[in-house]
């Protein structure tokens, strides 16, 4: 398996070491840190974190950041077709030498990246956050742009649906574009926990700014 190490002093993806005996236990070596990464694919269910990862890295690096909710979400919360999606984030990419850039189609430029961050937290904590997130909304009218859900105020039960089957329906989809990423040689970052998320927004904190 392949994993991230949280204990590392700077911000890296872990490429796996094989292990022998009955038992295999998780090791890693450090891959390469993140101040050599310019094209970052971040992945998660919604609610999972990543539009902040997103941002962090953005300001870390100086580099420009695509946040795909509010392209799939036309004006009366209309949704785009998913191909019209795709086409758009490969054109995103291709056109440019340096981004970040998340959400669902986040994948369709996964090819053109160098790094994939791949928020792989509990379903208890994407949903409480996404909850989280429209109740801000709802109650307090969103401390910012980022707080408000693009669908709008209504908690609408067909979008609530998808976040609870997503890592039934969709997680296996992004694990086997992570899995292609890893073999065609991108770092990865396959985040699980609260904690380790926690040490690599830190750690993206400390990093100097890429300018």
């Amino acid at each position: 398996m392949t994993g991230w190490n949280p204990r590392g002093s700077s911000v890296a993806a872990f490429a796996p070491v094989r292990s022998s005996g009955r038992t295999a236990r998780r090791t890693s070596r450090c891959d390469r840190p993140m101040a050599t990464m310019n094209r970052v694919v971040v992945l998660g269910a919604g609610g999972a974190g990543k539009s902040t990862m997103a941002r962090q890295i953005g300001m870390t690096r100086g580099i420009p950041v695509l946040h795909l909710d509010p392209i799939y979400w036309k004006p009366g919360f209309v949704e785009t077709p998913w191909e019209e999606m795709l086409e758009r984030v490969r054109r995103f990419a291709h056109e440019r030498d340096e981004w970040v850039i998340e959400g669902s189609a986040a994948e369709a430029a996964i090819d053109r990246a160098d790094t994939v961050v791949f928020l792989d937290l509990p379903r208890r904590v994407f949903v409480r956050r996404f909850l989280n997130r429209w109740i801000r909304s709802k109650l307090l009218g969103g401390a910012s742009s980022s707080d408000r859900p693009p669908w709008g105020d209504s908690l609408r039960p067909d979008i609530l649906l998808w976040v609870w089957r997503w890592r039934r329906l969709s997680r296996p989809k992004v694990i086997a574009a992570v899995q292609v990423a890893r073999e065609q040689g991108k770092t990865v970052a396959q985040v699980r926990t609260i904690g380790e998320e926690m040490v690599l927004l830190k750690q993206l904190q400390g990093q100097p700014h890429a300018g």
